[in-house]
């Protein structure tokens, strides 16, 4: 991976999962043995991956109680201060253009809420290469997305 480097590496804005570090087996569970209760007393939370070129590569995770999570991959560069693109997964492209309020005022499309083993798979390809997106998965540019008016 060109740019990588692990003195910039891996940050997480969660309180207690992935303490253990940012190998795959350090956050699996969270997904694969989904426990509502867990995800509620966490809450949403961000990695983050910093490469020596000044990007920030974020995989935001936003947990919708008992369905799963909207999933966010995005790429900044630290030296302009600009988001250069920002990706969603997908999972009904039929419901793209319904949206719904997920967590505290957050408006994401219907479509975008994915099951909690879906996510592990963009989870785990954010950890094995934190500057592409999982190839598994169909994701979606949110320029693409038609957002309701606010």
């Amino acid at each position: 991976m060109a740019g990588v480097s692990d003195s910039k590496g891996f940050q997480s804005t969660f309180s207690s999962f992935g303490k253990g570090g940012f190998a795959p087996q350090d956050w699996e569970g969270h997904f694969i043995s989904y426990d509502v209760s867990e995800w509620l007393s966490e809450g949403d939370g961000v990695l983050q991956f910093f490469t020596t070129d000044n990007k920030r590569y974020s995989l935001t995770i936003i947990h919708v109680p008992r369905r799963g999570f909207v999933l966010q991959f995005d790429c900044r560069s630290l030296d302009v201060q600009k988001t250069l693109f920002c990706n969603y997964v997908v999972a009904d492209r039929d419901a793209m253009n319904r949206f719904e309020n997920v967590d505290d005022g957050l408006i994401y499309p219907t479509g975008c809420i994915v099951a909690p083993t879906t996510a592990w798979i963009a989870v785990s390809a954010f950890l094995k290469n934190p500057t592409e997106p999982s190839s598994k998965l169909e994701w979606i540019a949110d320029k693409d997305i038609a957002w309701p008016e606010q």
